[in-house]
Protein backbone atom coordinates (compact mmCIF):
# COMPACT_ATOMS: atom_id res chain seq x y z
CA UNK A 1 0.00 0.00 0.00
CA UNK A 2 1.11 3.25 -0.74
CA UNK A 3 1.13 6.11 1.54
CA UNK A 4 1.58 9.67 0.55
CA UNK A 5 2.06 12.62 2.92
CA UNK A 6 1.28 16.13 2.86
CA UNK A 7 4.89 16.85 2.07
CA UNK A 8 5.12 15.29 -0.62
CA UNK A 9 6.41 11.71 0.78
CA UNK A 10 5.43 8.21 -0.20
CA UNK A 11 6.07 5.47 1.51
CA UNK A 12 5.02 1.62 0.72
CA UNK A 13 3.52 -0.22 3.78
CA UNK A 14 3.56 -4.63 3.26
CA UNK A 15 1.13 -6.06 5.74
CA UNK A 16 0.77 -9.66 7.02
CA UNK A 17 -2.30 -10.90 8.26
CA UNK A 18 -3.64 -14.26 8.87
CA UNK A 19 -7.08 -13.91 9.33
CA UNK A 20 -7.08 -17.25 11.41
CA UNK A 21 -5.25 -16.14 14.29
CA UNK A 22 -5.91 -12.60 13.84
CA UNK A 23 -2.19 -11.64 13.85
CA UNK A 24 -0.99 -8.82 11.11
CA UNK A 25 2.34 -7.26 10.85
CA UNK A 26 3.08 -4.02 9.16
CA UNK A 27 6.25 -2.52 8.12
CA UNK A 28 7.74 0.16 5.74
CA UNK A 29 10.38 -2.00 3.65
CA UNK A 30 12.13 -1.34 -0.03
CA UNK A 31 13.46 -5.06 0.30
CA UNK A 32 11.30 -8.43 -0.15
CA UNK A 33 13.70 -10.63 1.13
CA UNK A 34 14.22 -8.29 4.17
CA UNK A 35 10.54 -7.89 4.65
CA UNK A 36 9.87 -11.63 4.35
CA UNK A 37 12.76 -12.58 6.66
CA UNK A 38 11.61 -10.04 9.07
CA UNK A 39 7.97 -11.97 9.20
CA UNK A 40 9.71 -15.50 9.87
CA UNK A 41 11.11 -13.84 13.20
CA UNK A 42 7.89 -11.97 14.35
CA UNK A 43 5.69 -14.59 13.42
CA UNK A 44 4.54 -17.36 16.35
CA UNK A 45 4.30 -19.77 13.92
CA UNK A 46 6.05 -20.73 10.57
CA UNK A 47 5.91 -19.08 7.37
CA UNK A 48 5.24 -21.34 4.75
CA UNK A 49 2.78 -19.64 2.85
CA UNK A 50 1.81 -16.46 1.19
CA UNK A 51 -1.21 -15.19 -0.63
CA UNK A 52 -0.80 -11.61 -2.33
CA UNK A 53 -2.83 -9.92 -4.72
CA UNK A 54 -2.14 -9.38 -8.19
CA UNK A 55 -1.61 -6.18 -9.40
CA UNK A 56 1.40 -5.95 -7.06
CA UNK A 57 4.05 -3.84 -8.63
CA UNK A 58 6.44 -5.77 -6.56
CA UNK A 59 5.74 -9.05 -7.93
CA UNK A 60 8.72 -9.93 -9.35
CA UNK A 61 10.92 -9.37 -6.73
CA UNK A 62 8.56 -10.66 -4.10
CA UNK A 63 8.46 -14.00 -5.80
CA UNK A 64 11.97 -13.86 -5.78
CA UNK A 65 12.28 -13.54 -2.79
CA UNK A 66 9.71 -16.64 -1.44
CA UNK A 67 11.40 -19.14 -3.56
CA UNK A 68 14.75 -18.26 -2.05
CA UNK A 69 13.22 -18.68 1.49
CA UNK A 70 11.11 -21.79 0.24
CA UNK A 71 8.02 -20.10 1.04
CA UNK A 72 5.04 -20.96 -1.01
CA UNK A 73 3.49 -17.88 -2.90
CA UNK A 74 0.23 -17.66 -4.31
CA UNK A 75 -1.03 -15.01 -6.60
CA UNK A 76 -4.82 -13.49 -6.31
CA UNK A 77 -5.81 -12.62 -9.66
CA UNK A 78 -5.91 -8.95 -10.18
CA UNK A 79 -8.90 -6.44 -8.77
CA UNK A 80 -10.30 -8.75 -6.55
CA UNK A 81 -9.84 -7.09 -2.98
CA UNK A 82 -13.00 -9.31 -1.99
CA UNK A 83 -10.94 -12.24 -2.03
CA UNK A 84 -8.45 -10.67 -0.02
CA UNK A 85 -10.78 -9.10 2.61
CA UNK A 86 -8.47 -9.38 6.26
CA UNK A 87 -5.89 -7.37 4.54
CA UNK A 88 -8.00 -4.49 2.58
CA UNK A 89 -9.80 -4.15 6.19
CA UNK A 90 -6.00 -4.25 7.53
CA UNK A 91 -5.06 -1.39 5.28
CA UNK A 92 -8.41 0.80 5.59
CA UNK A 93 -7.85 0.94 9.61
CA UNK A 94 -3.68 1.84 8.91
CA UNK A 95 -4.62 4.38 5.82
CA UNK A 96 -7.80 5.87 7.79
CA UNK A 97 -6.67 5.65 11.49
CA UNK A 98 -3.28 5.84 12.05
CA UNK A 99 -1.22 7.43 9.07
CA UNK A 100 -3.64 10.85 9.60
CA UNK A 101 -2.53 11.61 12.92
CA UNK A 102 1.11 10.00 12.82
CA UNK A 103 3.31 12.81 14.28
CA UNK A 104 7.09 10.96 13.75
CA UNK A 105 10.00 11.28 11.47
CA UNK A 106 8.82 10.40 7.89
CA UNK A 107 11.74 7.69 7.98
CA UNK A 108 11.27 3.92 7.56
CA UNK A 109 12.68 3.41 11.12
CA UNK A 110 10.43 5.38 12.43
CA UNK A 111 7.14 4.98 10.76
CA UNK A 112 8.20 1.20 11.84
CA UNK A 113 8.99 1.89 15.38
CA UNK A 114 5.64 3.61 15.68
CA UNK A 115 3.92 0.83 13.48
CA UNK A 116 5.13 -2.11 16.05
CA UNK A 117 3.42 0.30 19.09
CA UNK A 118 -0.16 0.63 16.97
CA UNK A 119 -2.49 -1.76 18.91
CA UNK A 120 -4.24 -2.95 15.50
CA UNK A 121 -7.40 -4.84 16.19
Amino acid sequence: MSVSFPEGFVLKEFKATNCVTGTTIMRISRNAKRLLEYLMEQLPFDLISIQMDGGSQFRDKFERACEALNISLFVLPPRKPKWNGCVERAKGTTRYEFYPVYEGALTIASVNQKLEQYPYD
